[in-house]
């Protein structure tokens, strides 16, 4: 299946004419502004809303100031600040792709959406000669990675995976979210909660399975770094991953989403940690702008992003991720 991308070039009605020069002509401008600016999404909202009343989009290609290209979807809002910017956690795609280079190994990304991690990830897996094994549950958003893939001419260097990373096998039902409700044909979806509040959104049922059962069907390839981003459900993909944490020990760059953890009535802290220390890992976290080891593994913000290393690699880590802070974005 392929993605439109609006390039038609047969004579458009006038306002959309006008939207379609303007959606080219905004992104350059943008960009030029100093880094506080530009970064704020609230300031480009009301243009990116206009354009699309206007009749741009929604299907557009963003040039990603790291230097690849993705089809991203205007009316979603996970995917509609990266056209302007292009830039999406580059810092720590910088991170992941630097631990790449570093170590033979495939890359995981967990909840991989369309691309966003995996394409860059897979650019710098295809110079490594390796791979990157991206996990999907979502028919629509898998289809538009597959694209995303193809589009930068690395498809042949990562495997995707239409499945949910869980801690065992079976079936899962998600929840398509925010991004659908507005219309976009990608976007963000979470496992269920039964808890009422999911009642809103359209549901979908897919298959769940364990990483290190994936990683099983792949060969058992051994795995350098992984990216996970699951909603509130890191603490199970975690657990599915145990042989593959003790054995290859990754760097794992994980996203700790309170509300979800929250409405499940748990902590990620309390879910994780006992994993973690057993594996012998450690929290590194960037506060006052210096990375710290969290030996507590504490999450007291509603939305954190921490590194999971090895307690044997943590001076080397600490060592890259200061050098990356100095890099410029």
């Amino acid at each position: 299946m392929t993605f439109p991308v609006r390039e038609d070039r047969s004579p458009p009605e006038p306002l959309h004419a006008v939207a379609a020069t303007l959606l080219r002509a905004v992104p350059p401008l943008w960009r030029r502004l100093p880094r506080r600016l530009r970064t704020h999404s609230r300031r480009i909202a009301p243009v990116n809303r206009a354009l699309m009343a206007l009749g741009g989009g929604p299907l557009v290609v963003a040039d990603m100031r790291a230097g690849h290209r993705l089809i991203v979807d205007l009316r979603s809002g996970t995917e509609w600040f990266t056209y302007y910017t292009g830039e999406f956690d580059d810092r720590r795609i910088r991170v992941a792709r630097a631990v790449v280079r570093r170590r033979p190994g495939v890359a995981v990304d967990a909840g991989a959406n369309i691309g966003l991690w995996t394409v860059p990830l897979a650019l710098e897996a295809a110079a490594a000669g390796s791979r990157v094994v991206a996990a999907e549950p979502v028919p629509a958003n898998a289809l538009r990675l597959a694209e995303n893939l193809r589009l930068n001419g690395v498809e042949a260097h990562a495997d995707i995976r239409r499945v949910a990373l869980s801690d065992a096998p079976g079936r899962v039902t998600l929840t398509l979210r925010e991004d659908f409700a507005a219309g976009a044909m990608t976007g963000n979806a979470a496992v269920l909660i039964d808890d009422g509040s999911d009642a809103q959104w359209d549901h979908l049922e897919v298959p769940a399975q364990p990483l290190d059962e994936v990683l099983d069907d792949l060969g058992r390839p051994s795995v350098s770094v992984i990216k996970s981003d699951l909603e509130g459900s890191e603490d199970r993909f975690l657990a599915g991953a145990d042989r593959t944490f003790r054995s290859d020990r990754p760097v794992a760059l994980a996203e700790w989403n309170a509300v979800y953890y929250d409405r499940r009535e748990t902590r990620p802290t309390e879910t994780t940690a006992p994993l973690l220390r057993d594996w012998d890992y450690r929290c590194l976290r960037r506060d006052a702008r210096e990375w710290t080891v969290d030996h507590l593994f504490r999450s007291n913000r509603p939305l954190d992003n921490v590194l999971l290393v090895p307690a044997e690699r943590v001076e080397e880590m600490i060592g890259l991720l200061r050098q990356t802070d100095r890099e410029p974005l």
